[in-house]
C-alpha cells in the first residue's frame, strides 16, 4: 500500500478510464498478500459457542480440515484437487454428528459464552477432548481417502486418453517424438504420487455446548 494511499477498482473499465484508479485482480500483490494474511493467521482458528437446548446436555467439537496436495507448480495438481475443506462434528460420547450440522440452519441459534467452566474439568480437558480430536481425525482421513481415489480416478481417465492419443499418433506420425510420450507418462506417476500423498491439515476447530446456558455459569 502506497503512503499516501490508493484508490482501488475491480471493475477493469472503470481501472482503464481513470490512470490514478487501480485494478484489483486475483493475482494483484494486494489480494494475494490480504488472502496470504487471513489464512496464515491464528486469529478465528479455535471458537467456543453455545448452541441453546433444554433437554440436552452435549459437548460437540466441529472440525475443518482441508486436504491439499503439494506437488510441483507445473503439475497444476489442483485440476484434480484442489484444496478441499473437510468437516467433522463429534459428540463427547465419539458419534459422528456431522449430518445433522452440515447446513448453516442451525449457526443462526448458537450463542456467545465462556468455555472456561468446561475447560476447567480436569477429565474433559486431558481424556474426553483429546479422544473427541484422535476420533475426529480417523474420520477426515476415512473420508479423505475417498476424496483422494476420486481425484486419482480422474486424473488417470484425463491424462490416461492423453498418453493413449499421442501413442496412436506415434503410429501415423513420425513427428510425435517417443519423448513426448515418456514426458507425459512421467507427469502422470507424479500427479499420481502428489494425490495419493495429500495431506490432511487441521484448519479450525470449534468447541460448542449443546444445553441449558446457565450450566456453565
Amino acid at each position: 500500500m502506497p503512503a499516501e494511499g490508493m484508490i482501488a477498482t475491480c471493475d477493469r473499465r472503470r481501472a482503464l478510464g481513470r490512470e490514478d484508479v487501480g485494478f484489483l485482480t486475483w493475482d494483484h500483490p494486494m489480494v494475494t498478500g490480504a488472502m496470504e494474511l487471513l489464512l496464515g493467521a491464528e486469529t478465528g482458528n479455535c471458537a467456543f459457542a453455545i448452541l441453546p437446548t433444554a433437554n440436552d446436555r452435549t459437548m460437540l467439537l466441529e472440525f475443518i480440515f482441508v486436504l491439499e496436495a503439494i506437488a510441483a507448480p507445473h503439475l497444476h495438481a489442483d485440476r484434480f484437487l484442489p484444496p478441499i475443506p473437510v468437516q467433522v462434528v463429534i459428540s463427547h460420547k465419539l458419534v459422528d454428528v456431522t449430518d445433522a450440522f452440515c447446513d448453516d440452519a442451525w449457526e443462526v441459534r448458537l450463542q456467545k459464552g465462556s468455555p472456561y467452566k468446561l475447560l476447567e474439568n480436569a477429565d474433559i480437558a486431558r481424556r474426553i477432548l483429546p479422544a473427541m480430536i484422535g476420533a475426529a481425525t480417523k474420520l477426515a482421513e476415512a473420508k479423505s481417502a475417498t476424496l483422494r481415489q476420486t481425484a486419482q480416478a480422474e486424473m488417470h481417465h484425463l491424462l490416461g486418453h492423453e498418453v493413449q492419443r499421442l501413442q496412436m499418433l506415434q503410429q501415423v506420425n513420425d513427428h510425435v517424438r517417443p519423448q513426448e510420450i515418456k514426458l507425459a507418462q512421467a507427469q502422470q506417476a507424479e500427479l499420481a504420487t502428489a494425490l495419493q500423498q495429500a495431506r490432511l491439515r487441521l484448519d479450525s476447530l470449534r468447541l460448542i455446548w449443546k444445553g441449558p446456558p446457565e450450566a456453565l455459569r
